[in-house]
Formats: C-alpha cells, sequence, structure tokens
C-alpha cells in the first residue's frame, strides 16, 4: 500500500487500482504522527527554558511559536513547540 501511495516504487496498473479502491473504500486518512515516526523524520520543537514563570521565556515561546507556523502561527504550518521548564537558576544550580 505505501508503494502506492508514495509514488517512489513502480507498482502494477492493476495493484495500483485495487490499492486505490481499498483506500477509497475505507476512507483511509494518512496518519501524520505515525509517518514522521516511520521517516525520523518530525515538525516538532523543543523549548528547554530556565523558568517558565519568567515572562521573558513566556514572550521567547510565544514568539518561536509563531515563527515556526503551528497553532495560531503566521507561517501557516503544522511544526508544534514544546516548552520545557528545568527549573534550575540561571547559575546552572
Amino acid at each position: 500500500m505505501s508503494r502506492v501511495l508514495n509514488g517512489n516504487y513502480p507498482v502494477a496498473a492493476s495493484t495500483r487500482e485495487r490499492v486505490l479502491k481499498a483506500v477509497d473504500d475505507l476512507d483511509y486518512v494518512l496518519n501524520g504522527p505515525a509517518s514522521a515516526l516511520a521517516a525520523a523524520t518530525s515538525d516538532l520543537v523543543g523549548i528547554l527554558v530556565n523558568d517558565i514563570a519568567d515572562p521573558f521565556f513566556g514572550i521567547m515561546a510565544s514568539a518561536i511559536q509563531a515563527e515556526i507556523g503551528g497553532p495560531g502561527g503566521r507561517a501557516g504550518g503544522e511544526r508544534l513547540a514544546v516548552v520545557c521548564n528545568t527549573g534550575a537558576r540561571p547559575s546552572g544550580n
């Protein structure tokens, strides 16, 4: 099935027709996260900050989200930013 849908491998015309009919009959929808796992790629961006309660980091995370085009972003993409809080002081202690 993936050879037909990806179009990157020669497939007999009769096989292609059967697969495309099954896709249509079953209302098949591509699972984006599963495809990303299989391809070892992702549109996930991680943001690691010292203290998420600091307004500076909130502003930075919001600006990054807008630039990468995730939900509500300007670029209109499908990327997602995940913010993680280390809870560490800037000195690293």
